[in-house]
Formats: structure tokens, C-alpha cells, sequence
């Protein structure tokens, strides 16, 4: 810590029950949350692990949000970071906890009183010596007093006598002092060994909780390692199911049934294994309510919860807060979601993405796509004209079984063009996310929607017609395998290949999906499209349970593959 920052230190005051650590002097960086971990720790549904930190950088202090899921308030602002002001109230979450934080202007005006040791007055009883008094009175010496018979402390004060009988080591002692040093020597004595015992009692134990810590970690991250493998080996099973079905569809080989069995029954039991990874290292455990739909709709879409960055979970809220929230998202969704029930679309392409092995939750893609339109015409493109309710272009709409009508070129609803039919298309559009899914998405949903807006061209090897501008080759360089070709991957490595554009495109098909799963936490009044449809489509990492195992079985197999 810096002289400056001790110089200038932060108050924080509250007057919440059940809150630690409050209405203290801090001067360096404090944490405010609900975990141990936080100097300030606050029982509160609506503060997160670590909620804010109050940082001294820069000469001043400062409040910054640290990826809270409720927000950081400063004096009614909702902030990410901003400098403290000399006086201020900040409130973790809208309707959570509020402190008063006090900087000021100069580091005396935080004491409440200066602690100021007493001098001892002048002794005004003590006269110079008599002058005038004979050579044999001069010369005569009195027997030494005891001070503290000779001298008694006018106010009394504790300073006084410190300074009487334990400072003034050159002055003569009688008896009486001499015996008070001694016991108060025995005791200092005494209560240094006490302390010595409690530091090296204190040292032991902090070695002893290390070394347990450690070796927990440790083991922590063989399970982590060893989950990660099981779910690269539930994704590799995810691809070959998709393709074995695509076969089946085509050929119509009855024979295939069997290995298709055989392979979803081999996923079934990987998945069983994992979930016991994630309840044993209790993944959920510590997430508030909004965090678990955002990790469980991550893990439906084909990501390990294990690798979830916190700057994604921060702007999954930050979609859902400022765009399907808002004045132009809410009206679109709850519009949208309405239409597609009415038609009887939500349970037909629910059912669809089922029978292509997709997760259900793809429904949320043609939301994006159209609002659930069956005749919506899009923008004239280099491609063509993209229609229906899917958005194909010309070209995709032809391979992939659909007749396009003679009005192709013109901005109409034509209906000799299939892509208009809802049934149809839906069945195209299962079909080409099933190929895209199997082949360089690698079982990675999210890399799916991420193709399906970019372009089919982006992620197959047809990359001759790329736009200006876009790398020629979005994924080369990345594994081609489905424990490296991941969504996470590809924002963290090769966040530049990926256009804004399809960035947030992703945000808001993902978003929709979470605020789908529970629409009353996130304040909507409709209940959940795909409620009859989500459960069958992929266990939850939080209560998924194994049918094959039962869970003190899974424990011990864990407990032996991460070993002591």
C-alpha cells in the first residue's frame, strides 16, 4: 500500500442488520459481497459472491461493479466504475443494501478524537532550594525515599504513572517501585510466552489448512480435467449421433437403428458421469438464480459449464437488461412468442430440432431470424433475396430441398417459393443446422447460430464467395475436434474472424433462450414456450440425477480418479 493511500483512507458505514465488517476506516482495496472472501460481507439474496470493490488507484478512490448480477448502484446511478465522491451512498443491487462511504479532504478529519498522551504538569509544590540554610544542613544527605511514597500524580492520569515507575530507569527506586517493576516484568513475561504458544499454534494451523487447501485444489483440478474429457466425449457422441441420423433419413437402412441405439445409450451414461462432476464440485453451488438459466442454457447449446467466461455471463444481463427489456425488445418478443403459439409453430419446430438430435431451444433462432413470420422478405443481397420464416437464400434454399418460386428476385411473398411454407422450411432448416452441427461446429450450438447468421460459406469449405472483408478463413487453425472447437475458444483466440454483427446476433438468440426457461425471474408475464419440450432435450447440470448410478456410486468414482 501506498503512503497516499494511507493518507487517505474510505469509511464505510451501514446501518443493514447482519452486516461484517461495516462502519470501519479501510485504507486499501476493500470487497463488498456476500462470500468470506469479501472484507464487507453482506447476507443478501441480491448481492452476488463479489459484488464491488471500493479501490484506491489513480491519487482517489474509486467504486467499480465487479460483475455483480443485480448492479452496483451510486447514489441512485446504476455504474461499472467511477471515482467516490467525498460523500456518497452506494446500494449493491436495486432493491439491496445501501452503505455511506466517506473520503476526506484531509486524513485528520476521519479521527474522531486525537489520542494525545498527558504530560505531567510542572510540580508547583517544589521550591528551589533554600539559600540561605547553614553548610551543615547543606551538607547533611536524608535516607532515599521511595518516589512512589514522595510522589503522587496530580490528575491521577495513566501516563503519569507509566512514566513514574516503568520509564525513568535512571532515577533511584525504592522498594516499593522495585517490587511493582518486577511484577509487571513476571506478567509481560508471561504473556509473551502465551503469545509466542498462540502465534506458533496459529502458524500450525494455517500450515495444516494450507496443505489441506492445496491438496484440495489439486484435486479439484483433476476432476475438473477428468469432467472436461467426459464432456469432449458426450460432444464426439453428439456428432456422431447427428451424422448416424442424417444417414438414417437418407438411406432408410433400418440396420442403423441398432448403432444408433447403442450410441445414445453411450451418451446417456457420459452424461450421468458428468453431472455427478458438477454436483461433486458444485459448479451451481454458488450461482445466484439468473447465473444457474445462463449456465444451464450454455450447457444445452453444447459448452461446458467448466469453461464459461464471466464476461459472457455479464453480457448475456447486460442483452437481456438493456435490449429484450426495452422499449423495442419486449414488444418483438412477447409479440413474436404469441404468433408462434397461436400458429402452432412453437411445438412443430420444438419437435423438429428433437428429431434432427438439436436442442429445442434452436426455436429462439427463428425468433431472431423473422419474429416467427412465415412470409417475412428480407433485403436484397449479393446472395439473393433471403424469405420465410428461416431467412434462406436462393442457393441454401435449393440444397437443401426447397423449391423457389419464379419471384425470386423480387421483394414479395411469392407462394410457389417453399420457403414460405413454415412446415417445409423448418424441416430445410433443421436439416442444414444438423450439418453444420456435425461437421465444423463440432456439437457447439452456439458456433451453430454464430454460422447460420454469418453464412453458410463461413464454416463449410465453399469459401470462394466470402464477403470483402472477412477472413478467408474463419476456422482454419482450430482443431477440428469437439473438446477444442468450442464457442469459448473461438471468442477467446479468434475473436477477430468474428463480425460484431454475429456477435451480438449470438447474444440475443442466447438470450432469448435464457429468459424463455424462466420468464418471471427476469420480469415477463408469459410462461415458458418449450416448457413440455425443454426437460427431454438435455439434463441440467444442477439436478440432473444417473439412472445407470446412483449418486454415492458416482462419488466414489470420482473421489478414485481424482485420487488423495
Amino acid at each position: 500500500m501506498s503512503e497516499t493511500e494511507a493518507d487517505i483512507p474510505v469509511r464505510i458505514r451501514t446501518q443493514e442488520p447482519s452486516v461484517q465488517g461495516a462502519n470501519r476506516t479501510y485504507a486499501g482495496e476493500v470487497r463488498l459481497g456476500r462470500t468470506g472472501e469479501c472484507e464487507v460481507q453482506v447476507e443478501s439474496g441480491v448481492v452476488s459472491r463479489v459484488h464491488a470493490r471500493v479501490v484506491f488507484e489513480e491519487g482517489r478512490w474509486w467504486v467499480v461493479d465487479a460483475d455483480s448480477t443485480n448492479g452496483t448502484y451510486l447514489d441512485g446511478e446504476k455504474v461499472d466504475r467511477v471515482p467516490l465522491p467525498a460523500e456518497a451512498e452506494v446500494q449493491l443491487g436495486e432493491n439491496g443494501p445501501t452503505f455511506r462511504l466517506e473520503v476526506p479532504e484531509e486524513a485528520g478529519d476521519m479521527e474522531n478524537a486525537a489520542d494525545t498522551a498527558v504530560q505531567p504538569p510542572e510540580d508547583s509544590t517544589r521550591e528551589a532550594p533554600d539559600l540561605q540554610k547553614s553548610s551543615s544542613e547543606l551538607n547533611t544527605q536524608p535516607e532515599a525515599a521511595d518516589p512512589a511514597q514522595e510522589y503522587d500524580p496530580p490528575d491521577g492520569s495513566v501516563t503519569q504513572y507509566v512514566q513514574r515507575y516503568f520509564r525513568d530507569e535512571d532515577r533511584s527506586e525504592g522498594e516499593h517501585t522495585r517490587l511493582l517493576r518486577r511484577a509487571y516484568q513476571r506478567v509481560r513475561e508471561k504473556e509473551r510466552r502465551q503469545f509466542v504458544w498462540v502465534v506458533a499454534g496459529t502458524l500450525a494451523l494455517c500450515v495444516v489448512l494450507g496443505g489441506y487447501a492445496l491438496v484440495q485444489h489439486l484435486r479439484n483440478e483433476r476432476i475438473e480435467g477428468q469432467a472436461q474429457e467426459v464432456f469432449a466425449g458426450m460432444k464426439e457422441q453428439d456428432v456422431l449421433i447427428t451424422k448416424l441420423k442424417r444417414r438414417i433419413e437418407q438411406s432408410e437402412d433400418a440396420s442403423l437403428q441398432k448403432q444408433l441405439a447403442a450410441l445414445e445409450q453411450k451418451q446417456q451414461e457420459q452424461r450421468e458421469f458428468y453431472d455427478g462432476f458438477v454436483k461433486e464440485l458444485g459448479v451451481y453451488r454458488e450461482l445466484s438464480r439468473k447465473e444457474r438459466e445462463i449456465y444451464e442454457v450454455a450447457r444445452i447449446f453444447g459448452e461446458s459449464e467448466f469453461g464459461v467466461p464471466s464476461g459472457f455471463v455479464r453480457r448475456v444481463r447486460e442483452t437481456i437488461e438493456n435490449y429484450w427489456k426495452g422499449a423495442q425488445g419486449r414488444p418483438r418478443l412477447v409479440s413474436a412468442l404469441q404468433r408462434a403459439e397461436e400458429n402452432g409453430y412453437t411445438k412443430f419446430i420444438a419437435q423438429t430440432m428433437r428429431d434432427h438430435s438439436l436442442p429445442p431451444e434452436f426455436f429462439y433462432l427463428a425468433l431472431q431470424e423473422s419474429g416467427f413470420d412465415a412470409n417475412a422478405v428480407g433485403p436484397r443481397t449479393r446472395w439473393g433475396i433471403a424469405k420465410g420464416m428461416w431467412q434462406f437464400i436462393p442457393s441454401t434454399a435449393q440444397e437443401y430441398g426447397l423449391r423457389v418460386g419464379p419471384r425470386k428476385d423480387e421483394r414479395v411473398v411469392d407462394l410457389q417459393d417453399e420457403r414460405h411454407d413454415f412446415k417445409k422450411s423448418t424441416r430445410a432448416a433443421a436439416r442444414y443446422l444438423q450439418d453444420i452441427y456435425s461437421t465444423k461446429a463440432q456439437a457447439s450450438g452456439l458456433l451453430v447460430i454464430a454460422s447460420y447468421n454469418w453464412g453458410e460459406r463461413r464454416v463449410t469449405d465453399k469459401l470462394e464467395h466470402l464477403p470483402k472483408g472477412i477472413p478467408d478463413r474463419a476456422l482454419e487453425g482450430i482443431p477440428e475436434d469437439p473438446d477444442k472447437r468450442n464457442y469459448w475458444r473461438f471468442l477467446n483466440e479468434y475473436d477477430d474472424r468474428m463480425p460484431a454483427e454475429t456477435k451480438d446476433y449470438v447474444l440475443k438468440v442466447f438470450s432469448a433462450a435464457v429468459i424463455g426457461r424462466n420468464p418471471e425471474l427476469f420480469g415477463f408475464e408469459f410462461e415458458n414456450p418449450l416448457r413440455e419440450h425443454l426437460a427431454a432435450s438435455s439434463a441440467s447440470g444442477a439436478d440432473a440425477q444417473g439412472a445407470s448410478r446412483t449418486q454415492n456410486e458416482l462419488y466414489t468414482t470420482l473421489s478414485r480418479i481424482a485420487g488423495p
